[in-house]
């Protein structure tokens, strides 16, 4: 039994059934940098935390204590924000522009994608809203649609 669980490409084959289960965006994870035991707990995570909220408990103290990743930005300035199934990437939306975030454990958070709507399409100030942020049918990119109303300046 030992041996059939340190196979690599089953804990792979259970991370993907995983993450189609669950609805998880399976870029999330960087599965050609983890290791044996953090494919293995990215696998069973979902089912690890099912089980947990199933369980009676009265413990009030956090499951764990993370420190969350420093953002410097004016969150007042954002129309809409996402957070893609999976919880690595965040899509924000401006009055004029549009970005992808990198929220990854493994290093700071950084912009991936910044799409500016008033160079690009000479959009005057936007409201815009994310009505829908799916994966692709491919599972590896995010479709993006945006529903936009113009502000009165």
């Amino acid at each position: 039994m030992c041996s059939a669980t340190s196979d690599r490409i089953l804990w792979l084959k259970a991370l993907q059934r995983a993450c189609v289960r669950n609805t998880i965006f399976m870029p999330t994870f960087a599965v050609e940098e983890m290791t044996l035991l953090e494919l293995e707990y990215a696998a069973t995570g979902p089912d690890r935390l099912l089980n947990l909220l199933k369980a009676p408990s009265h413990d009030t103290e956090p499951l764990t204590h993370r420190r969350p990743a420093n953002i410097y930005l004016d969150w007042s300035e954002f129309c809409d924000i996402y957070i893609v199934p999976g919880g690595r990437y965040l899509v924000a939306v401006t009055t004029t522009n549009l970005s992808v975030w990198d929220l990854s454990t493994r290093r700071n958070s950084e912009i991936l994608a910044m799409y500016d709507f008033q160079a690009k399409l000479g959009l005057a100030p936007t409201s815009f809203r994310l009505p829908l942020v799916h994966a692709t049918p491919d599972g590896r990119g995010i479709l993006i649609l945006l529903r936009c109303r113009h502000l009165d300046m």
